[in-house]
This record gives C-alpha cells, sequence and structure tokens, in this order.
C-alpha cells in the first residue's frame, strides 16, 4: 500500500524569515519538514535550493549550511548547557 503523505506543494521561502507549518494531525507538517531538511528523500519530485536540488549538495553540507529546524521536542542533550546543544553538530 501506497501513501502520500505529501502531495503537489510547491511553495518558496525567503532568507532570513522564519516560518511555521500548521495543521491538523496527519496533514504532513513532520514529512514535510523532513523533506525540506533533507532527512527523507522525495518519491516524486525535487526540492530546490538556489535553483540546484539539494541532493546534488555534499553530505550535510546543505543542513549545516542553509536551512536550521528546530523540532518541538527540541532533542537537547541534557548534559549541555544551550550553547553547547548548539554548536554540538558544527565541524570541529
Amino acid at each position: 500500500m501506497n501513501l502520500d503523505a505529501v502531495k503537489s506543494i510547491s511553495c518558496h521561502f525567503e532568507k532570513g524569515k522564519f516560518y511555521v507549518l500548521m495543521g491538523p494531525s496527519g496533514s504532513g507538517k513532520s514529512t514535510s519538514m523532513q523533506l525540506i531538511n533533507a532527512l527523507v528523500q522525495p518519491t516524486q519530485g525535487s526540492i530546490l535550493y538556489q535553483g540546484k536540488p539539494i541532493e546534488t549538495f555534499r553530505p550535510n553540507e546543505y543542513r549545516l549550511k542553509y536551512v536550521s529546524l528546530i523540532h518541538q521536542n527540541f532533542c537537547l542533550l541534557p548534559f549541555l548547557n544551550v550553547l553547547e546543544n548548539v554548536l554540538y553538530p558544527l565541524p570541529c
């Protein structure tokens, strides 16, 4: 069985602005965010950043340099302070 979690969407985001996805449970918000952040790949279509498909960027380059995602449960490491949690994914 094939289920379309996100179907036929098109959107444009402007640099420097904050965006919120809102909708009822099961409407595709989390899947959309996973797609935008390249955590999952679309089965159809493509996701472009500055006109380039995001899969053409080096692994993690796209997420480290161009997009940010704050999870609703934050996924923080409790033994680190706020600054250490923010810096943790950065390369040494």
